[in-house]
């Protein structure tokens, strides 16, 4: 064990002559990268439940968060003043593990969200060969202090059973996330497209690959996407307008500026919360991101494309064939745009619902921010 690890440690157990605060709050998305994710939508809810302004809820973050809301305490992630906000703070609200020196105290609460649900890459002990020691240690560590984590379906919940050294309670309530994607607000929808200044007559595709584990310009390839013949097969398929919308995975936001990007199509990948874009795109296309299970649970048009197939199985091991899937799965541009061109509705849909609700058992109606918000205000007022 590393001299600092140990000495974080030990400043974790001296912290503990502050009492915990009964109603501070301390959340983390995705150690510091902006006010998104799980922790965004639960953080909404219990906003709303705090009409007296009576609780401290701390923010942890790496830098400037536009969309943070000025109610909340905004502390740098990786300091000293965290540290002192998580020893003494009665609930902590996260979705990746906590760093390795971490200690909780008894008497807190800790609701791990995780960043995915349904998803085709094994995680976790399941895929424990590429999976660093400091990696392992740091995940049994942070399942042992939580409390709750919270599945989306029977297939998820059976995931954080077997693989993530967790053995406490997991709520059937869905990903509160999920919650913008079933709502389907059109006003939010129109809201988001003017932020952004998309006009009500076009259409948004958008790509969102995930990262590999060679993360540097090496792999810049995979990345790429012949948008002009993605955007002309939509615009023949369905008469319309359509822009693109690019996201790479945090992981791989640093390789944007390598990437060559049309005229027509934005760059996403800073902007602070997914799902907002997952609700105004009108098709999606990724390779192996779990984000598409998100966006088409309620039918949209999505399709899968990677240019490394074999090798990326080489790396990181799929917990579902691509038979099993709803998606056409393409190799190349010109695949992907025949795809487009040959996508039917109707067989679409029927294979949508068999995926989600006979395969995988969804849980998903809408409400899981609502549950987690008051789980959390039980615990804060008990």
């Amino acid at each position: 064990m590393k001299l600092k690890h140990r000495v974080n440690i030990l400043i974790f157990y001296i912290l503990r002559i502050f009492p915990v605060q009964k109603n501070k709050i301390v959340v983390s998305n995705f150690g510091g990268r902006g006010y998104g994710c799980n922790c965004r939508y639960i953080t909404d809810e219990i906003l709303k439940r705090d009409a007296n302004n009576s609780l401290d809820i701390v923010w942890l973050t790496e830098g400037n968060v536009d969309n943070l809301p000025q109610r909340l305490r905004k502390v740098p992630y990786d300091s000293f003043r965290a540290m002192y906000e998580l020893a003494t703070a009665h609930v902590w609200i996260d979705n990746i593990r906590k760093p390795p020196f971490v200690r909780k105290r008894k008497n807190q609460f800790y609701v791990m969200t995780w960043h995915a649900g349904i998803g085709f890459k094994k995680s976790e002990k399941d895929s424990i060969q590429s999976l660093r020691k400091s990696y392992i240690y740091a995940a049994k560590n942070d399942s042992k202090m939580a409390d709750l984590f919270l599945a989306d379906s029977d297939w998820h919940y059976n995931v954080y059973r077997n693989a993530f050294w967790y053995e406490h309670e997991i709520a059937k309530c869905g990903l509160p996330r999920m919650d913008v994607i079933f709502r389907d607000d059109p006003l939010l929808k129109k809201n988001i497209r003017e932020k952004l200044g998309i006009p009500d007559n076009v259409k948004c595709v958008m790509y969102a690959p995930t990262f590999r584990a060679q993360n540097d310009e090496s792999s810049i390839g995979v990345y790429n996407l012949d948008w002009d013949k993605v955007i002309n097969a939509l615009q023949s398929k369905t008469g319309d307008t359509w822009i693109g919308l690019l996201r790479l995975h945090p992981n791989a936001s640093h390789l944007c500026e390598r990437l060559n990007i049309p005229s027509n199509v934005r760059d996403m990948t800073s902007y602070p919360d997914m799902q907002e874009l997952l609700l105004i795109s009108d098709c999606f296309i990724t390779d192996y991101s779990s984000a598409i299970f998100d966006y088409s649970v309620k039918g949209k048009m999505a399709f899968m494309f990677a240019l490394d197939l074999e090798d990326y199985i080489k790396d990181r091991d799929l917990y579902f064939a691509f038979s099993e899937l709803p998606y056409s799965f393409s190799k190349s541009s010109d695949e992907l745009a025949e795809n487009i061109r040959l996508f039917s509705e109707k067989e679409y849909a029927i294979k949508i619902d068999e995926f989600f609700h006979k395969r995988c058992g969804l849980y998903e109606g809408g409400h899981a921010s609502e549950y987690v918000a008051d789980r959390i205000m039980k615990v804060i007022e008990s």
